[in-house]
């Protein structure tokens, strides 16, 4: 049996707490991955990226954080080999 592990950073770290108020409504909104009640809800970080610039970058309401949004994207996709965990 080989054993494979990965390594995860929890949503919650990277979203700017000043973001909470929008982000996770316009993000987990037909969302391309489950975002349920599961417990270890694992994505790549490049998928993340993907979705967020797909979902929110371009239909995003608060234009003024656009640059923002965007240096974020960039960060999340520097997470190359690492999940991000949607769940915890």
């Amino acid at each position: 049996m080989k054993i494979e592990t990965c390594t995860f950073i929890p949503l919650t770290q990277l979203v700017p707490k000043k973001w909470n108020d929008w982000f996770y409504g316009e993000v987990s909104e037909d969302a391309p991955f489950s975002w349920g009640d599961n417990n270890r809800t694992l994505i790549t970080a490049s998928r993340l990226a993907d979705h967020v610039q797909d979902k929110v970058l371009y239909h995003h309401r608060h234009t003024k954080e656009n640059n923002a949004i965007r240096k974020w994207i960039v960060g999340v996709r520097a997470l190359d080999s690492i999940f991000i965990d949607l769940e915890n």
